[in-house]
């Protein structure tokens, strides 16, 4: 059964969130220190997603039809920058 709920009558008013520059140990403090089990990572003060789309033995029409579901399941407008990459190698800026 699916259930609609408000974000704000499920999320605490004091959301916790680290730098992406931080360090794990540096994470894994806050958490403590808040008693949470998860922290928002952001940059430059904006939240940041990192997802898995797919696999590099996937088709390019798979690829792109995982990356519009990402893309259709949040708010376009709050996307400033989206990049996609395998495993070590570099990444490749996509158009939002």
């Amino acid at each position: 059964m699916e259930v609609k709920m408000p974000v704000k009558e499920i999320m605490t008013r004091d959301v916790v969130t680290i730098d992406i520059k931080n360090d794990v140990l540096h994470l894994a403090q806050k958490m403590l220190v808040y008693d949470v089990g998860s922290v928002i990572v952001t940059d430059k003060k904006q939240p940041v997603i990192h997802t898995t789309v797919g696999k590099v033995s996937q088709n390019t029409k798979e690829l792109e039809e995982n990356v519009t579901a990402v893309f259709n399941a949040l708010d376009k407008k709050q996307i400033l920058k989206a990049y996609i990459k395998s495993t070590m190698s570099p990444s490749i800026k996509l158009t939002v």
